[in-house]
């Protein structure tokens, strides 16, 4: 599934956000429980009747935070990606080179980036992968 430039690996992941009326109504259904609070005891308080009191509603800035909080781990589990799509052209496998000598340590980190990028895609594309390093094995 792709919204411009932002796209989700698993977009199947995306239906659980159809279940989020029902964690509102579960949640809705469950007020938090009251904070007990110890209080020395005092004999004029010994004599008063207990009575237990819980809040009647969750309040609604915690019921909100809850929902958004579900909603930021579903769409955390359908993985987005900003600007996944690079142009891979063709739909054979792809044949990436590597100039792997030593010459080529200094921008090793974003080259490895890069590569990592493309093997991503790729993987997504569902195409093969074969790495082709230039350097002499000895």
């Amino acid at each position: 599934m792709v919204f411009g430039a932002l796209e989700f690996a698993f977009p199947w992941a995306l239906a659980a956000l159809a279940a989020l009326p029902l964690i509102w109504w579960l949640l809705r259904l469950t007020p938090p429980q009251p904070d007990k609070v110890v209080f020395p005891p005092l004999r004029l308080l010994l004599r008063v009747t207990r009575r237990e009191e819980s809040a009647a509603r969750t309040p609604p800035w915690l019921l909100i935070l809850r929902l958004v909080l579900a909603a930021a781990v579903i769409l955390g589990a359908a993985h987005p990606l900003w600007n996944a799509r690079q142009d891979l052209r063709g739909n054979g496998p792809v044949i990436l080179v590597v100039d792997d000598g030593w010459a080529s340590g200094q921008g090793w980190s974003a080259r490895r980036d890069t590569l990592t990028a493309l093997i991503d895609q790729a993987q997504r594309d569902g195409r093969p992968v074969v790495l082709a390093p230039t350097a002499r094995r000895e």
